[in-house]
């Protein structure tokens, strides 16, 4: 089974989800084995990050608002900061943090003012 990224916004009224469409292959983020394993790397909380290691044991993880999405950009910098020492596969990391960035600004670029964005990683 794969993790997948879903993005979308809603109406500061709680109105309906629009979804973003996301192209190949950036909603996807590894199969669910591989993503728990990178996930549970001690080192990664140790670096600072903390919601998106949540992946290691639960599913989904969400970042509903823009301070979610504020944080969900610090984890990312997080990431890309200590890239070097993260003990995996580089071409599944690189890919994996190529698609949070991705996500992470497509998402803050198409979501009107006065609407809540939402990242929805399971």
């Amino acid at each position: 089974m794969s993790r997948s990224i879903d993005i979308g916004y809603r109406s500061a009224d709680g109105g309906a989800l629009t979804p973003v469409e996301l192209q190949e292959p950036y909603y996807l983020l590894g199969t669910q084995r591989l993503s728990m394993e990178f996930w549970s790397l001690p080192q990664l909380r140790e670096f600072g990050l903390a919601r998106l290691t949540t992946l290691g044991f639960t599913d989904p993880v969400s970042f509903v608002g823009w301070d979610d999405l504020a944080e969900l950009g610090r984890e990312i910098a997080l990431l890309q900061q200590h890239l070097r020492s993260i003990p995996f596969h580089p071409e599944l990391l690189a890919g994996w943090l190529s698609h949070l960035v991705y996500c992470h600004s497509l998402l803050s670029l198409v979501t009107p003012e006065g609407c809540v964005p939402e990242l929805c990683i399971g």
